[in-house]
């Protein structure tokens, strides 16, 4: 431990996303990394840092020790294979008899109904193994590390990020055992406002439950990226409202500056990854009924989804798009890299955010288009998180999915300006400014120094 090191006070940082890491969501751990390291304080990262080596900090940043936590070995999961094999292999061996004796008049045995039965077994044990998260045993490994971290450098609060929320779990147990302050910051909503979501069991949702009440009310702070969220949490744990602040995730750097005119092509573009309520048939399906008039000329128009986004719910988007007007309007390619994206965001004119079925949530993303120099088609709720954030902004369309006639409205006139007026509508730097990540993690660096003892 150096001079400096022991002078500064320290914070421990548990958190499995982090740079080098790509999500979305690694953006906002590193920045308030490097934000509470730039500001004299020691921060121990605990992080998997994506399989890859810890950022290099450099002297101006801070100080900053990187743990890196390799990725748990999933042994159980392993030894579920294992043993599905193994049952495979005996029901096959047990079948084969079976038919055997049926050809030659005997009785058909009983173990024939195995595999229903491993079926069973098979989903009952993977519900258990990924019963709050499937990161239970990285986030274990982690608070021990985090722990001793903590008692050598004597830190004098913890902070843990999730999702995963078992890191918020594993920073809960090292301020406990230590003492010490604890910050929860809830990037995305665990339970509550999320009671009626299909798939988890009875039983999980009593233990998400009891767990986030915990979490709730035992946290020395709980930081949460909208409003939507902390109304609704302080609503459903009376007791933590006055601990529940709000601290938004943000663009990097500065607004970019939006193109002079869109050369008469209105050019769609999604990137990212169509997952949970992202649904984007509602958006084709208003792209085919464009298409169809009569006075769309369908050569000026162009969509472009790339990420992880082939299929919703087990529909291919270009199964849907077989055989339709819009079906050579629309191209679906897969992950690329950032720096790709970002020359694809260059070249568009409209970014598509799949928002709806989400109103606790403002997906990161958000706050990248409204500094895009683009303008911005917002698929989500009236009164949700993310159509409050965005309301009246300009260059900001805002439209329910369900609300047939509106997005014909709205990609109507967004034909009209950009193809046959060749104009677009970005996002004024002036009215986004207080959305820069920079302003974000300074308002956390004013929480976590009020937490420090």
């Amino acid at each position: 431990m150096s001079l400096k090191e022991a002078d500064a006070p320290t914070v421990v940082f548990i958190a499995y996303h982090h740079p080098p890491s790509v999500e979305i969501g690694a953006r906002r751990v590193g920045a308030l990394t490097s934000c509470l390291a730039s500001q004299d304080l020691h921060v121990i990262v605990v992080s998997w840092f994506a399989a890859g080596q810890p950022p290099a900090y450099s002297a101006a940043a801070g100080r900053v020790t990187p743990i890196q936590i390799p990725e748990s070995r999933k042994w159980t999961t392993r030894g579920l294979v294992a043993a599905k094999k193994r049952l495979r292999g005996i029901w096959t061996h047990r079948h084969a008899v079976s038919a055997v004796q049926s050809s030659e008049g005997g009785a058909r045995p009983r173990e024939t109904a195995l595999p229903g039965r491993i079926s069973r077994w098979r989903g009952e044990l993977l519900r258990f193994i990924e019963c709050v998260d499937r990161h239970k045993m990285w986030s274990w490994r982690a608070a021990w590390s985090a722990y001793f971290a903590s008692k050598r450098f004597n830190a004098r609060a913890v902070i843990a990020s999730g999702p995963p929320m078992t890191n918020l779990l594993a920073g809960f147990w090292v301020a406990r055992l230590r003492r010490i302050p604890f910050i929860a910051d809830f990037r995305d909503p665990w339970y509550a406002g999320f009671e009626r979501m299909p798939g988890p069991s009875a039983f999980e949702r009593r233990l998400r439950s009891s767990l986030e009440r915990m979490l709730l009310e035992r946290s020395t702070a709980i930081t949460v990226t909208t409003a939507a969220l902390a109304e609704r949490l302080s609503a459903t744990y009376p007791r933590a409202a006055a601990k529940i602040h709000v601290v938004r995730n943000g663009f990097d750097g500065l607004p970019r500056h939006p193109p002079t005119a869109t050369g008469h092509r209105l050019r769609f573009l999604y990137a990212g990854e169509i997952y949970l309520t992202r649904d984007p048939f509602p958006f084709l399906a208003a792209l085919e009924r464009l298409v169809a008039s009569p006075s769309t000329d369908s050569s000026r128009i162009s969509v472009t989804f790339v990420g992880e986004c082939a299929s919703y719910r087990g529909v291919l988007l270009a199964d849907w798009l077989r055989g339709r007007k819009c079906e050579g309007l629309v191209r679906v390619l897969p992950p690329v890299t950032p720096a790709i994206v970002e020359a694809m965001a260059a070249e568009s004119s409209v970014l598509l955010n799949l928002a709806q079925g989400s109103p606790l949530i403002v997906p990161a993303k958000t706050y990248e288009h409204l500094a895009s120099g683009r303008e911005v088609l917002v698929m989500c709720q009236a009164g949700g998180g993310t159509a409050r954030l965005i309301e009246g902004i300009p260059g900001v369309i805002s439209v329910d999915p369900s609300d047939d006639a509106s997005l014909d409205r709205a990609l109507a006139d967004l034909y009209r300006r950009h193809v046959e007026l060749g104009e677009l509508t970005a996002p004024p730097a002036a009215m986004i400014q207080a959305f820069s990540r920079d302003l974000q993690t300074r308002e956390f660096l004013q929480l976590a120094r009020s937490t420090l003892r």
